[in-house]
């Protein structure tokens, strides 16, 4: 099961962070740990073939993107802004190679409306574990390793929900079914259900632009006058973290980021000063009829690795083989649909700026 309505067959992560046999009848252990806004109301689970069709036409409709309520910001909100942003940018500036796991959460109320009855909280319809790696200037991979999908509420009461690894269409196997991977001169994308590997070459004019069209855009190379192009951005970091992390809240301004998604999230850890988690929120998001969305959290970060893994980190990026049986496509730059999200990296000085807004 895919939630085409992201899309995030590749790297979407990438700018901002620089983030058995049979079914096992069971739930990913971490699988509550990032807990999304309470939303909506507790319903059935409903099932409507003509869903995806339903998701297109919406996505075809998003209009000229129209700046949020709120905006401009005021001047001292705005100077706090840039001086993160600036921050954010000479971390990422230090950042020659970074690793990470992430796993991400698909929330998805047509496949998967159920809660849990203690706070409502929507359960994710699908669970996804992997890997993202960067290399300066110009190099990403996004991987997902293993997914998970919701298949029944939890068994008794104080148990978690049920997930089962869903079987690829010959039953052999399971289904891990997203990886990308630009090497500078090309992009790779994985279509694992038609048995495809698209291959993008880049024109020269376009080489080094690759992960700002990557599934997570939003993880590598942060650059601060790009991001303000691209978003408005404002403060919306909780009272309690004041100081601990920093919440970013951006709303798209071109009209390809706003078929993508409504808004984004992102939480930046005050040391590393990298995200540590990414929300973003479907083209028609609403928090009661259509809470879909993806939470991605990032863990065991490696930044500037040694010298000693520097052949086997670079073995991410290499043109990589046709998998058996598989076709290999070409592609040009008007078929490129993986969308974008963010970018940022690691290191630089000893703490972010404390102008109080």
């Amino acid at each position: 099961m895919k939630l085409s309505l992201f899309r995030l067959a590749g790297c979407i992560v990438c700018v901002l962070l620089f983030g058995t046999t049979g079914f096992a009848q069971q739930s990913p252990a971490n699988q509550q740990q990032i807990a999304p806004v309470q939303e909506g109301q507790n319903t059935a689970a409903a099932q409507s073939p003509s869903y995806q069709q339903q998701l297109q036409q919406q996505q075809q409709q998003v209009v000229q993107p129209t700046q949020p309520q709120g905006f401009p910001l005021p001047a001292n909100q705005q100077e706090y802004i840039d001086q993160l942003l600036g921050y954010w940018e000479n971390t990422s500036d230090k950042i020659s190679r970074y690793k990470c796991a992430f796993t991400r959460w698909q929330y998805d109320p047509v496949t998967c409306n159920f809660r849990l009855p203690g706070n409502n909280q929507l359960v994710a319809a699908m669970i996804s574990k992997g890997n993202v790696r960067y290399s300066t200037p110009d190099k990403g991979m996004y991987e997902v390793l293993e997914m998970w999908q919701f298949t029944a509420p939890p068994a008794k009461p104080g148990e978690q929900p049920q997930y089962v690894r869903p079987a690829a269409q010959d039953g052999n196997s399971f289904v891990e079914n997203e990886k990308w991977i630009c090497d500078g001169e090309k992009i790779f994308e994985y279509d694992f259900q038609n048995k495809r590997l698209y291959e993008l070459t880049l024109p020269p004019e376009a080489q080094g632009e690759g992960l700002k069209n990557s599934p997570l855009p939003f993880v590598f190379g942060a650059k601060a006058n790009e991001l303000k192009e691209r978003f408005w951005i404002r403060d919306v970091t909780p009272q309690s973290l004041q100081g601990q992390q920093y919440w970013l809240e951006c709303w798209p301004k071109q009209i390809n980021d706003a078929q993508a998604y409504q808004k984004v999230e992102i939480i930046l850890s005050r040391e590393p000063f990298l995200p540590i988690s990414i929300h973003m929120y479907s083209p028609n998001y609403d928090l009661k009829t259509n809470p879909q969305k993806m939470v991605f959290q990032f863990e065991e970060r490696v930044i500037n690795g040694t010298l000693a893994g520097v052949a086997d980190f670079m073995q991410n990026f290499i043109n990589p083989r046709t998998p058996f049986g598989w076709d290999r496509v070409p592609r040009s730059l008007a078929q490129q649909t993986t969308p974008r999200l963010g970018e940022a990296t690691g290191g630089g000085p000893n703490s972010p700026p404390t102008l109080k807004k």
